[in-house]
């Protein structure tokens, strides 16, 4: 899937992702069920892999993913 992005679109998602990532850590340590520090773990990770994409994306002024 392609998915254009203006710089401004990009620079939001990046704050975003940023953030969601400050806030799973906190909540995968203090989470005590196994199986949801497992989907928490998954989503971390795949907001890694939507940070590093969107940070390798170029900085024109529309990006397409």
């Amino acid at each position: 899937m392609i998915v254009e992005l203006t710089a401004a679109q990009r620079a939001l998602l990046l704050e975003l992702v940023g953030e969601a990532l400050d806030e799973v850590g906190p909540e995968i340590h203090h989470t005590r069920t196994s199986g949801y520090k497992a989907e928490l773990k998954e989503q971390r990770q795949t907001l890694k892999s939507l940070r590093n994409l969107l940070s390798d994306m170029p900085q024109e002024e529309h990006a397409a993913i």
